[in-house]
Order: structure tokens, then C-alpha cells, then sequence
């Protein structure tokens, strides 16, 4: 089974300090691979990690090269045109990561100022699209994780 696994995605999926794929999407997983060993009666089930982003996950999950991502993904329904989902295990919204002493308190302060979230997210496109709609001229960053 080819399991694509985020690799610091805390709390859900990513490395710790043996370089060990850990976390709750990962605890998840290793229950549906136990179940699937158990289900076709192959407890010696070849098991590979292949890294994922959130820029790559769907497609490919699309084009076989995982056969299961274990990591965070927003269930939308755009996205299910696309894949197939699990039943939802985490209800998050998008907030902020402020300095206390920013004077950021909620979205409209960061009109002009520079802010950084995750490539392919639901949240980098509820900030570009609040950036395009409110006329916030924010500098959007979009990093890896």
C-alpha cells in the first residue's frame, strides 16, 4: 500500500525524532492498514510512505502514485469531484498566529501586511479571496507547511 504522508503537518501527520512518519491522521492510518492486512489475509503487507504536500496530494492520489493520503485535507465539495473522502475525524477554521504585541486581533488587521500560510489550503484561499474582495493589499506568502 502506498500511503501518502505529510511530513510536518503537526499534530496530524510528520516526522519525529527516530524519522518516524507520527501523529493522529497517522494513528488513523495504521488502523485502515490494519484492517485491509486483516481483510485480505496478508499481515506481511508491504507498507511504503511517499511524501505529500498539500500543493500535490490530490493528484496524486488521482494518479495511483499513493493509494491513501494520511495527513489533513479540507472535505469540500469541489475536491470530492476529485477523490474519494473518510468520514470527517477534525472541525478546524481558519485563524490567526499573532505576536502579542502586533495589534492583530482579527482578519481586518491585516490589511497591508504580510501574511504567511500553507500552498493549496482552504485558508490561502480564504485569504486571497478576502485580499481580492476587501481590497486588503496583504502580501500573501504560501509556503510548503
Amino acid at each position: 500500500i502506498l500511503i501518502g504522508v505529510r511530513e510536518s503537518s503537526i499534530p496530524f501527520s510528520y516526522r519525529d525524532s527516530k524519522n518516524e512518519i507520527v501523529g493522529f491522521s497517522a494513528d488513523l492510518c495504521s488502523r485502515v492498514i490494519d484492517a485491509v492486512k486483516k481483510k485480505t489475509g496478508k499481515p506481511n503487507l508491504d507498507i511504503k510512505h511517499i511524501p505529500v504536500t498539500s500543493q500535490n496530494r490530490t493528484s496524486l492520489v488521482q494518479n495511483g502514485s499513493v493509494d491513501l493520503e494520511c495527513g489533513v485535507t479540507t472535505h469540500l465539495k469541489s475536491r470530492e469531484q476529485q477523490t474519494a473522502f473518510s468520514t470527517t475525524f477534525f472541525i478546524a477554521g481558519t485563524r490567526l498566529l499573532t505576536n502579542v504585541k502586533s495589534g492583530v486581533k482579527d482578519f481586518p488587521d491585516l490589511a497591508g501586511k504580510s501574511v504567511i500560510t500553507n500552498a493549496g489550503t482552504t485558508s490561502e484561499r480564504i485569504l486571497r479571496r478576502m485580499n481580492d474582495e476587501k481590497k486588503m493589499n496583504m502580501n500573501v506568502i504560501s509556503g510548503k507547511d
